[in-house]
């Protein structure tokens, strides 16, 4: 079962207020786009309110970071409340989630944009999950060593990277619809919109052709998200779009 916290659960957390019926939901994360930015995206656009609940890193004089805000401060009493604590989590109302794929599913259903039909969202959990594999070989690549950074960064996008967006692209081919699971977004398409636009940062960045031209279902997807009047805001977001990609350890931000 959802752990589910007591009234006076959240009494620690100064600017985190347990929410009521009717209240913003709150997402914990760090301070950067990551896990945190297609679900807020997707909350904008369905008008549900959420409140990011953002956790900076600081640079440690003599070298590493401080993330104390969310290791020492709110870390431990949330994980009596739930064990398995992680960013991101969720709260709704007494409600209590972590780890991304289940606060993305928690959310979409809340969005309406988890599949409209039982098949529609065996898709949606399906091509979820080819994205995550996606984001997780870019995580791999950027957090690792800067000697293998350096050494397998152009066979990544030339090659690791091109494998997924083959799968996504050759999927949208056969499923013969605009979006991942149908005729409308889903949370999936949402996932694949920042994967999408963060390796084409990531290209330009390394004078690599962009990921938009060479996959043209992919590349329509980006560009009607990025069209949707409800995220407008998002896109000049000091804490929505223009934070950093990635933490500050990374080898691409």
């Amino acid at each position: 079962p959802v752990p589910t916290l007591p009234p006076s659960a959240f009494s620690f957390c100064v600017e985190m207020p347990l929410p009521g019926d009717g209240q913003k939901l709150t997402l914990g994360y760090w301070s950067i786009r990551g896990l945190a930015s297609p679900v807020r995206m997707m909350c904008l656009v369905a008008g549900v309110p959420l409140e990011f609940h953002s956790y900076p890193l600081h640079d440690k004089e003599g070298g590493g970071y401080d993330g104390s805000a969310w290791f020492a401060q709110d870390k431990p009493p949330l994980a009596r409340i739930n064990p398995l604590i992680n960013l991101p989590y969720l709260i709704d109302g007494n409600v209590l989630i972590t780890q991304s794929q289940p606060v993305y599913l928690y959310l979409a259903r809340k969005c309406k944009m988890a599949g409209s039909t039982p098949d529609e969202e065996i898709k949606v959990e399906q091509t979820l999950a080819q994205v995550y594999d996606l984001r997780n070989a870019l995580i791999d690549l950027v957090y690792g060593s800067l000697e293998d950074f350096e050494a397998k960064w152009e066979s990544y996008l030339d090659s690791r990277a091109q494998s997924h967006f083959a799968k996504l692209e050759a999927w949208l081919e056969v499923m013969g619809t605009p979006f991942l699971a149908g005729d409308k977004p889903t949370v999936a398409d949402f996932h694949c919109w920042e994967m999408v636009d963060v390796h084409d940062i990531f290209a330009k960045e390394k004078g690599k052709p962009s990921v938009l031209t060479k996959y043209p279902k992919l590349a329509k997807i980006h560009s009607a998200i990025k069209a949707l009047p409800e995220l407008a805001s998002f896109w000049n977001d000091e804490n929505g779009y223009k934070l950093k990609i990635n933490n500050k350890m990374a080898h691409f931000k």
